[in-house]
């Protein structure tokens, strides 16, 4: 799931299955031999449970060597993990939920997606193809799914979590959050949904909050790119992102710190904060600052990263500013002293006719 601030953040990126990744004729059989199973009406739900666990743990399917092509056998958990153990909430760190998954490239039973990827640093889980589930409750492995499909456990029909997304395969029990699947964005977004409180930017492919939708400066797939701060991809983080006035986005978190220090943009310049009184400081200081008598008369040429136009004022050692919007944020381009006509004598020269 995702994260949503002005605009949002996303719970995850599709990663390519590592080598070792179950065989995808291999896995389709699999879901069909187990949908057979079920089907079968002589056999009690008991066996019909016990078939399930053989095929996805590789026997009983005749041909282990095609069903998994990873050597390691599903070994399920003896107990579940808890997102809080004071309350007795199921789930991990990361979410409240009362399934794990399998994940397809390495054939191991993970809380969640995060939880893979932390522990297996030298792939990412792809979480569309997460095709098998293990219920918190009974630790029983079964084809993933809302609800836990074991007759025998307390939990069978009931959700495993308060939302569950079938095409992301994720789960989330928290009653805080509002979460929605974005077809757009191919996962599932913190939300009440497109049309409600977001609506999908095609040009930024991001969910942008529809208060400011109207307003926001499109980018380019801006989302698709590295936090300037910490360097996370944003497309795909759980943590929350905005879009800064400029267009560009950050982590919130990063954001809040950044602006502690800084008011302009990391990536293109253009101020991010209201500077108003930063530049009423910068004017005073101009003033009241006495440039050494060397650099008397020394103009700067300008450009300002505000408003993007070029002009001249005179050199000072810090601030300089913009003759076109009255911006203190701009960059000297070059400076020069003007020739001896143009600026006239200097206190202490000696001139002769």
């Amino acid at each position: 799931m995702t994260s949503t601030a002005v605009v949002t953040a996303a719970i995850g990126e599709p990663a390519d299955a590592d080598e070792c990744a179950p065989d995808a004729e291999a896995q389709a059989r699999i879901r069909r031999q187990i949908r057979e199973v079920l089907a079968i009406s002589g056999l009690s739900p008991q066996e019909k449970n016990r078939r399930v666990q053989d095929l996805l743990s590789g026997r009983g399917n005749g041909n282990d060597e095609q069903s998994l092509t990873c050597s390691q056998q599903l070994q399920i958990p003896t107990e579940c993990s808890y997102h809080d153990p004071e309350n007795g909430i199921m789930g991990c760190e990361h979410y409240s939920r009362q399934a794990m998954v399998v994940a397809p490239c390495c054939n191991r039973v993970f809380p969640c997606r995060l939880c893979h990827d932390a522990a297996v640093p030298d792939h990412a889980i792809d979480r569309h193809a997460i095709a098998t589930m293990v219920c918190m409750h009974c630790l029983t492995a079964m084809p993933v799914g809302p609800e836990c499909t074991n007759v025998d456990c307390a939990s069978h029909g009931k959700r495993l979590a308060r939302h569950y997304c079938s095409v992301c395969k994720f789960f989330d029990d928290d009653p805080s959050k509002d979460i929605y699947h974005c077809e757009f964005c191919g996962l599932c977004r913190r939300g009440k949904g497109l049309g409600e409180d977001y609506q999908h930017c095609h040009a930024c492919n991001a969910c942008i909050s529809i208060r400011v939708f109207d307003t926001h400066k499109c980018i380019e797939r801006s989302l698709e790119s590295n936090c300037p701060i910490c360097h996370e991809f944003m497309f795909t983080s759980i943590a929350p992102v905005i879009f800064m006035t400029c267009g560009h986005a950050m982590h919130s978190d990063c954001f809040n710190r950044y602006i502690a220090t800084n008011y302009t943009c990391p990536v293109c310049l253009k101020s991010i904060i209201d500077t108003t009184e930063h530049f009423e400081m910068f004017d005073s200081y101009v003033r009241q600052m006495e440039i050494p008598e060397e650099y008397r008369g020394m103009r700067a040429k300008l450009l300002c990263n505000d408003c993007l136009q070029q002009s001249e004022s005179d050199f000072h050692f810090y601030y300089h500013k913009c003759a076109a919007c009255n911006s203190f944020n701009t960059s000297v381009i070059h400076r020069w002293f003007p020739s001896e006509d143009e600026r006239g004598p200097r206190s202490g020269d000696e001139r002769t006719s």
